[in-house]
């Protein structure tokens, strides 16, 4: 049993990856990640502890200084604080390598329609990630709308031709 500042008691694994510390449940999904390898402006914090929900957002963290003092992070400051961290690609990373991802290829693969409206990490022809929730197009038959967290102007378009792997959490 692994005792974390507000979660209280829980049955968990931990271990680090990709310079964080992270703590599963016993399902294997990520619940708490430390980031102890801060880039931070003012060079006062030592620590960020993220507590993510079941699809790997962080939904409350906590800054710990230097000098010991704790406080939790404002909305804007979580989101800014665990997406520089590479928190997200993180997650799904750590997800693929234990198996918690299901892969859909375009290339080769039909998306069947019970992908839709889930959170999917989408990787572009050329590399670039996107992690948001993933829906049709209404007027275009190879078209992928992602709506992101943050992004402004509404979902951010895709087609297929433009789009070689789309993966979801298990």
């Amino acid at each position: 049993m692994l005792l974390l500042a507000g979660l209280g008691k829980i049955n968990a694994s931990e271990e680090q990856y990709q310079g964080f510390k992270i703590t599963t449940d016993n399902s294997g999904h990520i619940t708490y990640m430390i980031d102890k390898n801060l880039q931070t402006y003012l060079g006062i914090e030592s620590e960020f502890d993220f507590t993510l929900s079941q699809d790997g957002k962080p939904t409350k963290g906590t800054v710990i200084f230097k000098n010991g003092v704790t406080r939790d992070m404002n909305p804007g400051e979580l989101s800014l604080n665990f997406d520089e961290a590479g928190g997200p690609n993180a997650v799904w990373d750590y997800a693929k390598d234990h198996g918690k991802v299901v892969s859909y290829v375009l290339a080769n693969d039909k998306l069947p329609n019970d992908c839709f409206g889930k959170i999917s990490r989408l990787i572009s022809n050329k590399g670039k990630q996107y992690i948001g929730r993933l829906s049709k197009m209404a007027d275009k038959s190879d078209g992928l709308l992602l709506v992101v967290d943050g992004a402004c102007c509404g979902p951010l378009p895709f087609t297929n031709g433009t789009v070689s792997e789309i993966q979801q959490m298990k």
